[in-house]
């Protein structure tokens, strides 16, 4: 049988107790490092941002007469997650949408009366939504303005378009049938009633 080598370093049974002790240190230092970690960012785990600490960076910012770099970050935290709702998280010009959202915060976060209001974090919520439907107005107007121009060069627009053409064309189907009709009952009313 061969014993191992000593190569300065002890028995091997001394090394093995050595990396023992080094990888539990290893281990506990990572703990308390996680720990630390896990309390600095779960300070409020069920809210990503509340009403009282928007409320309070808009009024310090309100004191200064500018937007604070705190209350910029809350605002981008706030788009951020409006943007990642399941309504607006499909679209491929959602950072887009998110620049234009941020865009009408920073011009309007003045107009916000906390003496009048306590609910800023709705307030700029509402400002957040409407800049994405008016972005999204703004590019379905483009889009009907490209599928219009591919149809007039004989080429095949979206096929939402295509769908949104046809509903129209079945409406107008529908509407000039029943005026018809209508007409048709209006004049068997009159016959009967000479």
């Amino acid at each position: 049988m061969t014993t191992p080598k000593n190569d300065g370093l002890g028995s091997t049974s001394e090394v093995d107790t050595k990396l023992t002790a080094q990888t539990e240190k290893k281990i506990k230092t990572t703990k308390v490092a996680t720990k630390a970690a896990t309390k600095k960012s779960t300070k409020n785990p069920k809210f990503y941002l509340t009403n009282a600490e928007l409320l309070a960076a808009v009024k310090r910012a309100k004191e200064k007469d500018e937007l604070t770099d705190e209350l910029a970050r809350m605002f981008m935290k706030l788009v951020k997650r409006y943007a990642s709702r399941i309504n607006f998280v499909g679209y491929p010009y959602n950072d887009d949408l998110q620049s234009q959202a941020l865009l009408n915060l920073t011009r309007g976060w003045k107009s916000f009366d906390e003496t009048r209001f306590s609910n800023a974090f709705a307030y700029y919520t509402q400002i957040t939504h409407n800049s994405f439907i008016q972005y999204l107005n703004h590019e379905r107007s483009h889009r009907d303005i490209r599928d219009a121009s591919l149809i007039d060069i004989g080429m095949m627009p979206s096929n939402t378009y295509l769908e949104a053409l046809e509903a129209a064309e079945a409406i107008k189907r529908s509407e000039s049938e029943d005026s018809e009709d209508s007409k048709e009952t209006t004049e068997q009313l009159e016959e009967t009633e000479e």
